[in-house]
């Protein structure tokens, strides 16, 4: 389980640089659109058209409007995944939710046990580094 979690945690810092990187390439890049079809249909592109800073393909999606439906705020080939991460970081607990418990379970020791069993216990389960 131990494994499994920092495997999980190095793919979302992983992805994480990468979002930073295409962050700061967007606000220091102009983004060209030359799509002529549509991702979605596959037909010419009219207006109104949609376009997302995402690439698939190569190059950035774009849409007719009426093939992104009610959601013009987000790619839909990107939509599942962005859920992902977001169903994902809305599970794991924030770091100072955790530095609170962590300070409560080591000041409700009683006299007399040791606090090492609370440390090695987060140390065991990668919360502490």
């Amino acid at each position: 389980q131990i494994a499994e979690d920092r495997r999980m945690t190095q793919q979302y810092r992983q992805a994480t640089e990468e979002m930073r990187a295409d962050i700061f390439r967007l606000k220091t890049r102009a983004q060209l659109f030359q799509a002529r079809n549509c991702t979605a249909c596959g037909q010419p592109l009219d207006l109104p058209t949609v376009h997302f800073h995402c690439t698939h393909q190569g190059q950035p999606a774009s849409f007719h409007k009426r093939c992104l439906g009610d959601n013009e705020t987000e790619c839909p080939l990107c939509a599942p995944d962005n859920a992902r991460l977001r169903l994902a970081a809305a599970s794991t607990p924030s770091s100072s939710s955790l530095s609170e418990a962590f300070f409560k379970q080591l000041q409700g020791v009683k006299p007399g046990e040791s606090r090492f069993d609370t440390i090695a216990e987060y140390f065991g389960r990668g919360l502490l580094t």
